[in-house]
C-alpha cells in the first residue's frame, strides 16, 4: 500500500516539472525584496536542500495511514500548480563556477529545476506537511529531525531557489492542505 501511495504522489508531483518547463519564456513576476537580496549565496547549503527528498518520504515509511500523506501532498501540489500556471514567478540565479562538489550539485539542481514555480514554495509546503505528520505520530522522531527540516527549509533561500515570501506562502499552503484534506476525508 505504501508503495502505491508513493507512486501516486510521484505522478502528481511530476506536474511541477512539466509546468516548470512550460513557464520558460513566459512573462513572470519577481517577488524578491531588499531583504532577499541581502541573503548570500551559500552553495554548501545544497546538501540541506537535497535532504528534502529524503525528509518528505519519511512519513510514507513511519505512518500507518499513508493515504493521508498522499492526499495532503497531492492537494498542496495541485494548489501550487494552479499558482505556477496563473502567477508564474522567477528568481535571479548567479552563475556558479564548477570548482567544487557543492557548486557542481547546485548547478545540476539549477539545470533540472529552472528558476520558475516559486510561489508558493512546494519545498516549504511538503517539508511542513511531512514535519506535522511525523510530529503527530512520533514526537521523538520529529524533535530529532527538526534541525534538518529547518535547515532544508532555509536552504532554499541560500541556494537561490526561493524568496522569503515563497517560503511563507508554502508554509501557509501546508496548513490549507491539511484543512482541505480533512474535509475531503469526511466526504469520501
Amino acid at each position: 500500500m505504501k508503495f502505491k501511495h508513493i507512486l501516486i504522489f510521484l505522478l502528481v508531483i511530476s506536474t511541477y516539472f512539466i509546468i516548470n518547463r512550460l513557464n520558460y519564456g513566459r512573462a513572470v513576476y519577481d517577488f524578491g525584496t531588499k531583504i532577499d537580496n541581502l541573503i548570500p549565496l551559500l552553495t554548501w547549503f545544497i546538501y540541506f536542500y537535497i535532504i528534502y527528498f529524503i525528509l518528505i518520504l519519511i512519513p510514507f515509511f513511519t505512518l500507518k495511514d499513508t493515504k493521508k500523506v498522499t492526499l495532503q501532498y497531492s492537494i498542496a501540489t495541485i494548489i501550487a500548480d494552479i499558482f505556477f500556471i496563473f502567477l508564474p514567478t522567477s528568481i535571479y540565479r548567479p552563475l556558479i563556477e564548477n570548482n567544487n562538489l557543492s557548486n557542481i550539485l547546485l548547478n545540476l539542481t539549477h539545470l533540472f529545476d529552472k528558476p520558475y514555480n516559486l510561489f508558493p514554495s512546494l519545498h516549504a509546503s511538503l517539508l511542513t506537511l511531512a514535519f506535522i505528520l511525523i510530529l503527530k505520530n512520533n514526537k521523538n522522531l520529529a524533535y530529532k529531525l527538526s534541525p534538518l527540516f529547518l535547515l532544508s527549509l532555509i536552504s532554499t533561500l541560500f541556494v537561490k531557489q526561493h524568496y522569503i515570501v515563497d517560503l511563507l506562502a508554502g508554509i501557509l499552503l501546508a496548513f490549507i492542505s491539511i484543512k482541505v484534506a480533512n474535509k475531503f476525508e469526511k466526504v469520501v
